[in-house]
């Protein structure tokens, strides 16, 4: 299985504006089995109580010049779901039902599905924001490494 690291932003912790920003609610934290349609899948870890509503996941592609290319970018908005500290929220790339699972923790998995007709991850460059709403940026994952499980 691959699975991707998380981008640290650079120089984030110095610049107070864009830290402000910054809602810590939740992550993206990997990527796993990117252009396999039926099992790509984008991980994001709750770390405080909030409802997933407020919350975008933009997938951003960027042109040659390192513009987003918005004409294949995609954003999902979220359903009213509540989630609670330690949640984990699976968004599938592929068609289906979304569902929830309990973890031996009593956490709860949230699956989601996108129902996209393709894979859009791609193993090399991937960026996602997460955005709450009315607010600009939140958290990012950038795959900046890939390795082998």
């Amino acid at each position: 299985m691959k699975d991707f690291d998380v981008f640290k932003i650079e120089n984030i912790d110095e610049n107070p504006f864009v830290q402000s920003l910054m809602d810590d609610n939740m992550k993206p934290v990997k990527i796993y089995y990117a252009g396999d349609y039926e099992h790509e899948q984008v991980i994001i870890q709750v770390f405080h109580d909030c409802d997933l509503s407020d919350y975008l996941l933009i997938h951003i592609v960027r042109n040659e010049e390192g513009l987003p290319n918005y004409g294949r970018c995609h954003v999902l908005s979220f359903d009213d779901i509540e989630l609670h500290e330690g949640d984990t929220v699976k968004v599938m790339t592929c068609r289906g039902r979304d569902y929830e699972e309990k973890n031996a923790e009593n956490h709860t998995t949230h699956v989601l599905y996108w129902n996209l007709p393709v894979s859009i991850w791609l193993e090399g460059e991937n960026e996602i924001m997460i955005m709450e709403r009315g607010n600009s940026v939140t958290s990012y994952l950038k795959n900046s490494s890939s390795k082998e499980n």
